[in-house]
């Protein structure tokens, strides 16, 4: 799965925030868990949720909403939209 290997990627900075569901990956419990996050309006509790904004956020959560908790995590623009593919499916 492109979106699994996009989030074990070694070019990712920091280790990642929130959970993702079915995925081995690292958590930590600033972030609200991301299930069913495809059926949310909002991310991070202000930015309209549509796959555009997803990829944006998940490419550079400070250029999307300054001053977040999210870091940048080196996540590149082609690896962002395949993970706001993915994230799009857990409804």
């Amino acid at each position: 799965m492109r979106a699994e290997a996009a989030t074990s990627s070694s070019n990712i900075n920091a280790a990642p925030v929130m959970t993702f569901p079915a995925l081995l990956v690292p958590t930590a419990m600033s972030a609200r868990p991301l299930h069913r996050i495809g059926t949310r309006t909002y991310i991070a509790g202000y930015i309209q949720n549509s796959p555009d904004n997803m990829a944006d956020w998940i490419e550079d959560p400070q250029r999307a909403l300054p001053g977040n908790a999210m870091p940048k995590m080196g996540i590149s623009q082609k690896d962002a939209r395949d993970i706001a593919a993915f994230l799009y499916t857990l409804k």
